[in-house]
């Protein structure tokens, strides 16, 4: 398409920080040069963590290259937005200069923060105001880790903030945040759209230690070091960072009730996003519910395991091939010799006592292969999505259409047919395979007076997968066995 107006949309994932320019029509403009920068956190002894510089950085190079797109085509840039990963944390000093790492959702060394807290915090009173659990994965819970386990670290810190509120106030000189990355901080009170002053005081953080949250309020006028750099984009409006998982079921035309959106990228999700009511109810108990912005929820369930399991099993099996692993899911559930597989690479970050032990396979024998064993390590993984989709019908009603997006079915789309089969019901992948990146660029073009509502978006809809209810069947017996594998595992703790 040609058109004189563009919007660019800033992807900053657990993986990767990638950008992309989208038209009116919201179709990429030259996406198979779309920037991209891969990176890998710092994974051991229950760390995730990446030095925020180094993601800024990777963030401006990308940046570079999508503003020389647009000069070199012509074309005009309306406004910014920007997605990025969920549930981060860093500490600041006063100038707004990185004093710890940037923790991860999969630093998982706050466990022993999570009893201490919840004998001052009511987990229940907890999940129904700030919908997030008592968990490692919440920037709360890390917050009373660091304080209990690191006090120097906690007390350099003049500030703590999500890595996208660090890169506006590096690009714009101003701390705030957005209610959607508040919403998944674990600090934050949902109903009265502020930070939860019991929390606060659980975890020994001040409400000015915090950035103002806004909602999508836009930030304008770069800093003079970056807008001599980017003159495209100095005085144009820029969105706060919003969770990119919202941004997923946005971008894939996931929205409502009854079209819930999976994602599997290094982790993997369940979500539904629907407009807010006006008197929201605690979420279920088993689910989590954060907001895309002031106006839409998003409820769903979350595996720390998804996509991860897929490059580990191709890292200790140099030979496996995506094609051996794709014709092995082809074949029967059953036929994979009795395989039962807890893919607990790291913690789950849902409610519920950790395992802690690591990824746990059983039923190995000599004629095992190692497609076999990814085989049945993929399926695990879908057959555990299974529980936050449940529940998420439960509340919902059933769906009519799961609408799926993700890295990991950009390489393996024959996993897609496992979700399927494990669901009992029809998947529609998205069309575009940045889903998020069209999900941000949906509430850049609304900023920019393109759209009126999100609900009017149409989902780009690629192939459709229509499940085997013979194979839905035999998932959920295998299913059971693999709980009864991980109660042994918790009774032997």
């Amino acid at each position: 398409m040609s058109g004189p107006s563009w919007v660019l949309a800033l992807d900053i994932g657990s993986s990767s920080v990638r950008a992309r320019l989208y038209g009116p029509e919201l179709t990429a403009w030259a996406a198979e040069h779309s920037p991209t920068r891969r990176y890998s956190w710092e994974l051991r002894d229950g760390a995730m963590t990446v030095e925020a510089d180094r993601l800024v950085g990777l963030t401006a190079e990308v940046l570079d290259e999508a503003t020389a797109i647009a000069e070199r085509d012509g074309r005009t840039i309306e406004g910014v937005a920007i997605a990025t990963f969920w549930h981060s944390l860093l500490g600041v000093d006063r100038e707004g200069r990185p004093v710890t790492p940037v923790y991860g959702w999969g630093d998982s060394r706050a466990r022993e923060a999570v009893t201490e807290l919840g004998k001052t915090l009511d987990p229940t009173r907890y999940h129904g105001r700030t919908g997030c659990f008592l968990t490692p994965v919440y920037p709360a819970v890390k917050l009373a880790w660091l304080r209990q386990s690191h006090p120097r670290d906690f007390a350099a810190a003049a500030g703590w903030v999500a890595f996208g509120d660090h890169l506006a106030e590096r690009l714009f000189g101003e701390r705030r945040t957005s209610v959607s990355i508040a919403s998944g901080s674990g600090l934050f009170d949902a109903r009265s759209m502020r930070w939860d002053g019991e929390t606060l005081e659980a975890v020994g953080v001040r409400a000015e230690q915090l950035p103002e949250i806004g909602d999508l309020e836009p930030f304008v006028g770069l800093r003079s070091q970056w807008g001599s750099r980017w003159p495209l984009l100095k005085e144009i409006a820029w969105l706060p960072s919003v969770g990119d998982g919202a941004c997923a079921n946005l971008g894939s035309g996931a929205v409502g009730a009854s079209k819930p959106g999976l994602t599997v990228g290094t982790s993997a999700a369940v979500r539904v996003l629907r407009r807010r009511s006006v008197r929201e109810a605690a979420p279920p108990a088993e689910l989590w519910r954060y907001l895309l912005d002031r106006e839409h929820v998003v409820t769903g369930g979350a595996l720390s395991n998804g996509g991860n399991g897929l490059v580990f099993l191709r890292r200790i099996f140099p030979d496996l091939t995506l094609e051996a692993i794709g014709a092995a899911l082809a074949s029967d559930p059953e036929s994979l010799e009795g395989l039962a597989v807890v893919p607990a690479l790291v913690d789950e970050r849902g409610e519920g006592p950790e395992l802690g032990v690591g990824g746990v396979v059983t039923g190995l024998r000599p004629s095992t292969s190692s497609a076999d064993l990814a085989a049945a390590w993929l399926q695990a993984i879908a057959r555990r999505v299974a529980a936050p989709f449940r529940a998420l019908e439960r509340e919902h009603g059933p769906a009519q259409e799961v609408h799926a997006t993700g890295g990991a079915f950009n390489a393996l789309p024959g996993w897609l047919q496992t979700f399927a089969d494990v669901l009992g019901r029809p998947i529609a992948r998205a069309a575009d395979p940045e889903a998020t990146s069209r999900g941000v660029a949906i509430l850049a073009a609304r900023a920019t007076g393109w759209l009126g509502s999100l609900e009017a978006v149409p989902p780009l809809r690629g192939d459709r997968f229509a499940p085997d209810l013979e194979r839905h069947r035999r998932h959920t017996q295998l299913a059971e066995r693999e709980r009864a594998v991980e109660r042994a595992l918790r009774a032997l703790r």
